[in-house]
C-alpha cells in the first residue's frame, strides 16, 4: 500500500509531461503549415504583381503604341512627298520648265479670229471683253467694218464684235439678242475654240426672220461660259434723209 502511494505521483507527472509534449508538437506543425502557405502566397503576389501596377503598365504600353503609329504615318507622308519632288526634278531636269509646242498660226473651225496670234496667257490673267460694237461687216481679221448703232430693216447680217485679251480653249462664246424687250435669238454656242487665243476679235451674228429685221430697240449680250462679259444696244429703223451713222453705245463688264 505504501508502494502504490509513492508511485502514483510519479505516474501522474509522466502523464502530464506526455500531454504537454503532444500539444507542443501539434502547435509546431500548424505553424509550419502557415509559414508554408504564407510563402506560397508571397510567391504568387510577386509573379502577378499588384492590379494597379499592371493596369498602369498596360495603359502606358497602349499610349506608346499610338504615338509610334502616328510617327510612322508622318514618316510615310514625308517619304511620299520626297518621292514626288524627286519625280518632278527628274522630269524637268532640276526645275526647268518643259517647253510646249505652240499652236499653229491659223485658227481652227469656221470662224478665224483676229490677229492670229494664239499664245498662252500667264496664269492669273482673266479674260476681258472690250471695244464691243455692232457692225454691218468684218475684215480679214474679223474686226469690225461699218461699225454703227443704227441699221436699216433690210440689212442682211448684223454682227456684234468684241476684243478679247485671252480666250481659253474649250470655253463657250454665246450671244443673246433681244428686240423691244423680247428674246429674238439665243445663240448658246456661237463659237467654242479648241486652242488658247490672245488679243483677238471675236464675233457673233444674226440674220433677219423673213426679208427684214424687226424695227425697234435691240440689245445683244455676250457671254463666256454663261457669264455676262459685255453688252451693246442698237436700233433698227427706216433710214431718213438726214440720218447719220453714229458709233454704238457699248458697255463692257
Amino acid at each position: 500500500m505504501r508502494w502504490c502511494v509513492r508511485l502514483c505521483p510519479l505516474g501522474l507527472l509522466l502523464m502530464i509531461l506526455s500531454l504537454t509534449g503532444c500539444d507542443t508538437l501539434t502547435g509546431a506543425a500548424e505553424i509550419e503549415q502557415l509559414e508554408t502557405r504564407n510563402a506560397q502566397l508571397q510567391g504568387t503576389i510577386e509573379v502577378l504583381g499588384t492590379p494597379l501596377a499592371t493596369i498602369a503598365a498596360l495603359e502606358e504600353a497602349a499610349t506608346q503604341a499610338v504615338l509610334l503609329e502616328a510617327q510612322l504615318a508622318v514618316a510615310q507622308n514625308e517619304a511620299l512627298a520626297a518621292k514626288a519632288t524627286l519625280t518632278v526634278l527628274q522630269l524637268t531636269g532640276g526645275g526647268a520648265v518643259v517647253p510646249t509646242t505652240p499652236p499653229p498660226a491659223a485658227p481652227p473651225g469656221d470662224q478665224p479670229f483676229g490677229l492670229l496670234t494664239p499664245a498662252v496667257t500667264p496664269a492669273g490673267t482673266g479674260t476681258q471683253f472690250s471695244q464691243t460694237v455692232t457692225a454691218t461687216g468684218r475684215d480679214a481679221q474679223d474686226c469690225p467694218v461699218g461699225a454703227t448703232s443704227v441699221f436699216p430693216p433690210n440689212t442682211s447680217t448684223i454682227y456684234v464684235i468684241t476684243r478679247v485679251n485671252f480666250l481659253p480653249a474649250g470655253s463657250t462664246l454665246s450671244a443673246r439678242w433681244t428686240v423691244n424687250g423680247e428674246l429674238f435669238f439665243d445663240d448658246t454656242q456661237c463659237w467654242v475654240p479648241d486652242r488658247d487665243w490672245t488679243d483677238i476679235c471675236a464675233y457673233c451674228s444674226i440674220v433677219p426672220e423673213g426679208s427684214a429685221f424687226q424695227t425697234g430697240d435691240w440689245t445683244v449680250e455676250l457671254f463666256l461660259d454663261g457669264q455676262l462679259m459685255s453688252q451693246v444696244q442698237f436700233r433698227v429703223a427706216e433710214p431718213t434723209t438726214d440720218a447719220v451713222a453714229t458709233p454704238p453705245a457699248a458697255m463692257t463688264q
